[in-house]
């Protein structure tokens, strides 16, 4: 009996396939710790001067590492968190909420992330938000990156400086032991 080799297509969309599965089958087994309430939706509707009506949130596991899983990095999985307007879709705010088991962890992660920023872009720290902050990008693009206690937050959304800095102090805030 002769086997027929599998075509390259056929494999890649097996491979895509099984991907998925895991993705979603790791998803459902996470998912109940993804946490997304830690901006109100009153509070992102009066960030974004829109009505809280017109909000939806959706939250979304982030995938970690087996090395990660087995020495129990995080006491939360990240979580990325979307407040989208359904009217505007410009109008959002986006955020990862990173919670490690170790202050001195996420201290490190964020000195990786600064390091990572910095070969691309320009980075400039700021103060009065947590422990540690800094803004990376440009004029075009940016994102707000904060630690406090072993929780890191990485807004994306909105553009505004000031908006961001609310959200990652909220979310900050929201995280205090």
């Amino acid at each position: 009996m002769t086997s027929t080799p599998r075509s390259f297509p056929a494999m890649v969309t097996l491979a895509v396939v099984c991907w998925l599965l895991l993705a979603y089958w790791t998803a459902d087994a996470i998912a109940s710790d993804c946490r997304c309430d830690d901006i109100p939706l009153d509070t992102a509707a009066e960030m974004l001067n829109l009505p809280a009506a017109d909000l939806d949130v959706a939250g979304h596991p982030l995938p970690v590492s087996p090395e990660d899983r087995q020495q129990h990095t995080y006491r939360i999985p990240p979580c990325s968190c979307t407040i989208l307007s359904r009217s505007d879709f410009l109008e959002s705010v986006a955020y990862t909420t990173y919670v490690f088991k170790d202050p001195g962890q996420a201290h490190s992660s964020l000195n990786e992330m600064k390091a990572g920023y910095e070969t691309v872009f320009s980075v400039d720290d700021l103060s009065g938000i947590g422990e540690v902050a800094f803004l990376a990008g440009g004029s075009r693009f940016h994102r707000l990156i904060a630690m406090k206690e072993g929780v890191l937050v990485d807004v994306l959304a909105p553009k505004a400086l000031e908006i961001q800095k609310q959200i990652a102090g909220q979310v900050l805030g929201a995280h205090e032991r």
